[in-house]
């Protein structure tokens, strides 16, 4: 370890000087207007006070969305609220956890990008591959104009991924454990971009195991040969990291799966159509701090490549292509970027319109809800390009040179993209209200697919059917347990004015009763209640499901531990 930080020094403070660079502006004391950052800060605020009731694994926010309870930690990249709540308890704000967050990501961004692309070429185009892959304008886009730090954090921990499948592929002796680890962590990061991330891992896995010509004359000599490269222990390994990353996060991505269709997540299916840009607008388009809206709208976001990038791709295509017509010798560099180049144009492509049948037609697709998503993996392939032109140069002057050069174009390019809109003094919505409106995601989409939506705050004591029955006071309201005192004239239906989630069971005078959520309007905990004065609570539990999940997450880890130590016994005795 000591050594190649020795060996990659400068490089690696080049990285946090340019890192420091584009993430200056998140230093002011101030936080910044976004489309999404404000609403993050609300869910760790949120995060926190379930966290400290109790919840773990954290399942329900219980003040956004007029007080009725939001699943919203259920469904969505649980390691930025992890994270942000170990930043709070070492006493960051939830603004400055906000910032930190997104200041780390672009550190690891350009950390993880140096890594892999350094396993090819030079350590001055690995720099300019990082460096590329970080001073982009879709990358100041999710930081400054969206405020999606999730986001962020899924592309930067895409090329550590990429990084341990290359690793895993040359070494023979080597753990499964940081690939899984890795994997684990881009699942839990966002949900979109690790699905796309991890089929672009595995398909980047399965070219690099099958592209060598050795193989493919083995492929065709008999079924005993193709056997024996099916049970190969490099695609041993890369499985068995896959599985063991999907039982490591099993707690986030099982209840996903079961509990989705019951919400109302499916009225985004069609968004996706809304969201298409015009070519003109991912080539160049005035940067602007307004919401996405088809159409020419003055100060709307620009969902732009860059300049340089664009410049970077070219530039490769060219090279290659002279490769390929005089017969040159294509080298795995050479591959490698034919391959990330084929990444950017695919991305390109599902990006514009022009691939709207298959997002009309391909479920999983339409799930990434907005097309221009796949700017993101666009600068990742040319990304890798730029550092395969710096590369290509033998003379170090030159090199050296054309290096200065388009760093300072890269920069020039982006001056007007590192700036915030406005910088506000962020005031908590709960200083001052108990509970607020919003559900901080845009279409409520995570509440029961039969409640309605309402437009005013319910009664924090609940309600009693007939009205007239009695009195009900709330005595205790965590997010995951409520308590209300009742004293009714005669039997009533009582309602607890949260909505209902699995997990959920009531108590009267402490028994067991059964909630009826299915004959409430609102899909809220329903009660029936003797007259007479009674306690009446309700304990937020996990199903059998969960439970199997959280267990699956904890062995797994406890697997983990326990192959790592053995490995180290087993390596230091050897």
């Amino acid at each position: 370890m000591t050594s190649f930080f020795s060996r990659h020094c400068v490089s690696l403070l080049l990285i946090f000087v340019f890192s420091i660079v584009s993430t200056y502006k998140l230093f002011s004391p101030q936080f910044y207007t976004s489309h999404d950052g404000e609403g993050h800060v609300i869910r760790m605020e949120e995060f926190h006070e379930s966290f400290m009731d109790g919840q773990f694994p954290v399942r329900i926010a219980k003040r956004i969305n007029y007080g009725l309870g939001y699943p919203f930690f259920t469904f969505n990249y649980p390691l930025v609220y992890y994270t942000a709540e170990v930043f709070h308890l070492s006493g960051l704000s939830f603004v400055d956890s906000f910032k930190a967050l997104m200041i780390l990501s672009i550190i690891v961004s350009a950390t993880g990008m140096y890594l892999f692309v350094s396993l090819f070429f030079n350590k001055t185009a690995s720099l300019f591959s990082s460096l590329l892959y970080i001073i982009a304008p879709y990358r100041f886009l999710n930081m400054y104009v969206r405020g999606n730090v999730a986001e962020q954090w899924g592309l930067a921990l895409l090329p550590f991924a990429f990084f341990f499948a290359e690793y895993s592929i040359r070494k023979k002796k080597f753990s499964i454990i940081p690939l899984s680890l890795i994997l684990s962590l881009l699942i839990l990061s966002h949900n979109i971009t690790s699905l796309i991330g991890i089929s672009l891992v595995t398909l980047y896995a399965i070219w690099r195991k099958y592209s060598s010509n050795e193989v493919r004359s083995l492929i065709r000599v008999n079924r005993e040969v193709r056997s024996r490269i099916l049970r190969d222990r490099t695609i041993i390994n890369y499985v068995g990291s896959i599985v063991v990353a999907l039982l490591l996060t099993s707690f986030f991505w099982l209840p996903v799966v079961i509990e989705a269709p019951q919400t109302k997540l499916s009225e985004l299916s069609y968004d996706y159509r809304d969201f298409f840009p015009t070519v003109q607008e991912i080539v160049y388009s005035p940067w602007g701090f307004g919401p996405w809206k088809p159409g020419s709208i003055p100060g709307k976001m620009s969902p732009q490549i860059g300049v340089v990038h664009l410049l970077m791709g070219l530039c490769a295509a060219g090279i290659i292509a002279v490769k390929i017509v005089f017969k040159k010798k294509i080298q795995l560099s050479d591959q490698m970027t034919i391959v990330f180049l084929l990444i950017a144009i695919a991305s390109a492509f599902l990006a514009l319109p022009y691939s709207r049948f298959f997002w009309d037609h391909m479920p999983l697709l339409s799930s990434v809800q907005i097309p221009w998503r796949f700017v993101g993996y666009i600068v990742l392939g040319l990304s890798l390009c730029g550092g395969y032109i710096i590369n290509s140069i033998n003379r170090n002057t030159l090199k050296y040179g054309l290096f200065t050069f388009l760093i300072a174009l890269l920069v020039y390019a982006n001056r007007n993209h590192l700036r915030v809109n406005q910088y506000v003094d962020y005031q908590s919505p709960f200083s001052e209200n108990k509970v607020i409106a919003m559900s901080t995601t845009s279409k409520d989409e995570h509440m029961p697919k039969k409640a309605p939506r309402i437009f005013e705050v319910p009664d924090q004591d609940g309600d009693i059917f007939p009205e007239l029955a009695g009195t009900s006071t709330r005595i205790i309201w965590q997010s995951n347990y409520h308590m209300f005192n009742l004293d009714l004239e005669s039997s009533a239906e009582f309602r607890d004015n949260t909505s209902y989630y699995p997990g959920w069971i009531a108590k009267i005078d402490g028994k067991d009763t059964a909630i009826q959520y299915e004959e409430d309007k609102f899909y809220r905990l329903r009660v029936s209640v003797p007259d007479g004065m009674h306690t009446v609570e309700f304990f937020l539990t996990e199903p059998w499901y969960r439970k199997l999940a959280n267990i699956t997450s904890v062995f797994t880890i406890i697997g983990l531990v326990s192959i790592s130590v053995w490995e180290r016994k087993k390596y230091s005795f050897s």
